[in-house]
């Protein structure tokens, strides 16, 4: 892992913290949580590769969350069921 990887992973991880969740789950990260670290915590990166590269890692930690938490379905008689 070189240092990009480093700085882009930590900057994901301060930006998570202030993920909003509802009771259907967490929330997509939004421009606004990216550019609050930005002015924050200025990169060496332009702006446009780092939003890329934040959402890039959100979306796959939104898919793994949803994918790990869908609901179970009972079949029954050829049909689905929630349980």
């Amino acid at each position: 892992m070189d240092n990009i990887d480093v700085l882009l992973l930590e900057a994901f991880h301060i930006c998570e913290r202030g993920r909003r969740v509802t009771d259907t789950g967490p929330l997509p990260l939004s421009i606004r949580d990216v550019t609050d670290y930005l002015e924050a915590f200025p990169t060496c990166l332009d702006n446009l590769t780092f939003y890329r590269a934040i959402f890039a890692l959100d979306n796959m930690c939104l898919e793994n969350h949803y994918d790990n938490n869908k609901p179970k379905v009972k079949k029954t008689s050829g049909q689905s069921t929630p349980l």
